[in-house]
């Protein structure tokens, strides 16, 4: 087999990914980052380099040092549940229409003999 040509920026495919809710909860921190903001300020270094000190230092500290970051990191993650939940309660109530709406914009019509007022499912004009 012969080599294979390099690709180049034409070769992939265009795709791009959706872009996230700005409402949504910020996902929760490890212990790594708020051991990261905690220390960064005090290395005057390239970020790539400081980037790498932090984890070499990271690996080496003491585990009993470490806990006090497990538990932020713990307490990060209740946080994002609470609001995790939150937000998913609040997103439902507010994407839910009555049936005769959601007819409306699929653009569908009512089944012959029914009204607006009469309990229709969408899924059973979908079949």
């Amino acid at each position: 087999m012969g080599r294979q040509r390099a690709r180049d920026s034409t070769d992939r495919p265009n795709k791009r990914r959706a872009k996230g809710d700005p409402q949504a909860p910020k996902r929760p921190r490890s212990a790594f980052m708020f051991y990261c903001i905690e220390h960064r300020p005090q290395l005057n270094m390239k970020p790539v380099e400081a980037s790498r000190a932090l984890g070499e230092s990271w690996r080496n500290y003491p585990e009993e040092e470490k806990k006090r970051y497990n538990e932020m990191a713990e307490e990060d993650r209740l946080r994002y549940r609470n609001e995790s939940r939150e937000y998913l309660s609040r997103s439902s109530k507010t994407n839910q229409m009555d049936a005769a709406e959601a007819v409306t914009l699929l653009g569908m019509e009512l089944p012959l003999g029914s009204s607006e007022d009469e309990d229709f499912s969408v899924n059973n004009k979908l079949e």
